[in-house]
């Protein structure tokens, strides 16, 4: 029974301290709002007002990119170059980021304008950090806006131009730069003077074929070639001049030997070339292109190996006059459809400026009608 009666005495202590604890809220609450309808203000242990929200302060970007920049020239100054090379590859970093999500909100909000300029800046960033997959990646994903400037379609055409030189699509970077060239045509001068100088004289080594003629233009402008980034695809255009040569060597004889030979003038010589495996290799792979119509057999007598070429079909029984014809049409109608293009209205809204003529005809009627009014009010007087 002692159990029993201590449990009823707990209960019972429970149950008085709870209805303390209600009866002091109530008389406190009633504290309060007496409190606060006398105006005075006090604090409640009960209603507790929430602690102010504080607002975290972050930097802006352009600030953020400031500071980077400081702390770059810093270093430089410094002479710590190390760490000058790191803070710059982080400023450039951060950077991108800044442009990318610029470029995400002119797009959400259709700034055709600043996505124009967003776009061939990136654009421009990555190829000069050599970030080339980067570069496509963007054209790819990105629209340029159809009402840009015509100076931006400009630079967005040239990068996208040598993007695709870049990826061996020359015949879509051909395209682009047409477009660049009738664009911007009449401030070209710079451009045009630096082909006639420099890529006039290589082009005529590529498109004769002649392989030394190119090594020496290559050695004598390779500086000036590097400066403007055009290095990576003039090294290329070896394969071509070699290319170029085979097919005229095809043209001219129809069975050459590919060995060399110090008494006929075959193909290594032609191609001042020291090496058969070499040659052989460059005379199979223009043969497995397409370049040239022949074959690699060898001599049953002494077992020299020679290059035999095909007879020449007539060109007019092929195919290769409609494709050209074709091309032409094709680039007849994208000119015409650019020019449509860029044609200017002006705007519905302008009011349309009044002739003399009809000037004179709307002075003329104003005058009649004033004096048919002064007419009428002297009737009335």
């Amino acid at each position: 029974m002692a159990p029993m009666a201590d449990f009823m005495q707990t209960s019972e202590k429970m149950d008085i301290d709870e209805q303390i604890n209600d009866e002091g809220k109530d008389a406190m609450k009633d504290l309060n709002i007496t409190a606060i309808e006398s105006g005075f203000l006090t604090f409640s242990m009960w209603d507790r007002s929430p602690r102010p929200i504080r607002r975290v302060l972050t930097s802006s970007p352009e600030s953020e990119l400031y500071v980077h920049l400081l702390v770059l020239l810093y270093l430089v100054d410094s002479s710590r170059l190390t760490s000058a090379k790191a803070a710059a590859e982080q400023l450039i970093c951060r950077g991108t980021c800044y442009l990318n999500s610029r470029l995400r909100t002119a797009t959400l909000r259709h700034h055709k304008e600043s996505q124009a300029t967003l776009i061939f800046t990136l654009l421009r960033c990555y190829l000069i950090n050599r970030q080339y997959q980067s570069a496509a990646k963007l054209v790819s994903k990105v629209t340029f806006p159809e009402g840009a400037n015509n100076n931006d379609l400009a630079r967005f055409l040239y990068y996208q131009g040598r993007i695709k030189a870049l990826q061996l699509d020359y015949v879509a970077a051909a395209g682009y730069f047409l477009q660049v060239c009738r664009l911007c045509q009449p401030i070209l001068i710079n451009l045009y003077i630096y082909i006639y100088i420099y890529i006039y004289i290589l082009l005529l080594a590529v498109r004769l074929g002649d392989l030394a003629k190119f090594n020496s233009v290559l050695d004598q402008y390779g500086v000036t070639f590097e400066k403007d980034e055009t290095l990576t695809l003039i090294v290329r255009l070896r394969q071509n001049v070699i290319k170029t040569a085979v097919k005229q060597i095809s043209l001219a004889y129809s069975r050459i030997t590919i060995k060399v030979c110090k008494y006929f003038q075959d193909i290594a010589k032609k191609l001042q070339m020291n090496s058969e495996i070499e040659t052989e290799y460059m005379v199979a792979k223009a043969i497995a292109d397409g370049s040239i119509d022949a074959v690699i057999t060898c001599d049953t007598k002494d077992g020299d190996r020679f290059m035999r070429s095909s007879e020449t079909a007539d060109v007019y029984r092929t195919t290769e006059p409609q494709t050209h014809f074709d091309s032409r049409i094709r680039y007849c109608l994208e000119l015409h459809n650019q020019a449509v293009k860029a044609l200017r209205f002006p705007p519905k809204n302008k009011m349309e400026v009044e002739s003399i003529e009809a000037q004179r005809e709307r002075e003329q009627q104003e005058l009649e009608f004033a004096k048919e009014m002064a007419d009428e009010d002297d009737d009335d007087f």
